[in-house]
């Protein structure tokens, strides 16, 4: 086996947290002839890649490649891709690709980032995070939730690895 590669350009990483639907009917309501229908919902770890720039905004979906996400159903599972947690710190350390057969392996070591409390619950309860890309430049969870809602987004679900 190789050493991994570093990422081909650099990118913003954002650790924060969303809602996925998980298709179960949480409650339905009546109210005179109307039926108030809410779908449940679990709350995971988001990590966004964002691209530096945003002329390099289309170069890092194509490197990615993964698919359009209609937030907040669950994207899909991918298993090439593993977010690394150290248990010891609390702390995301970074991602790691290995490719099926002979492909470059990639890895992204990140500084320790912090973990709340909730989001590291999130990360042990699922041992899932979801991975997306879509946005450039260093966004705040409110530009990620805007570009959420307009289906601007390309996501997985990967494994949580846990350290």
């Amino acid at each position: 086996m190789t050493h991994p590669q570093p990422f081909p350009y650099p990118v913003n990483l954002t650790v924060t947290h969303c809602a996925v639907g998980t298709g179960g009917l949480e409650s339905a309501v009546p109210s005179g002839r109307e039926v108030t229908v809410t779908f449940a919902e679990e709350r995971v770890v988001l990590i966004v890649l964002s691209a530096v720039q945003a002329q390099q905004l289309e170069e890092t979906v194509q490197y990615f490649g993964w698919p359009a996400w209609p937030a907040p159903a669950v994207p899909p599972r991918n298993f090439e891709w593993k977010a690394i947690f150290d248990s010891k710190r609390r702390t995301f350390r970074g991602l790691f690709r290995m490719p099926p057969g002979d492909g470059e392996s990639v890895a992204l070591h990140v500084p320790p980032t912090p973990m709340t409390p909730a989001m590291w619950d999130m990360a042990q309860k699922l041992q899932s995070v979801v991975l997306c890309c879509g946005l450039s430049g260093d966004p705040e969870p409110a530009d990620i939730g805007s570009a959420a809602q307009r289906d601007a987004l390309n996501a997985v679900l990967v494994e949580a690895m846990i350290d």
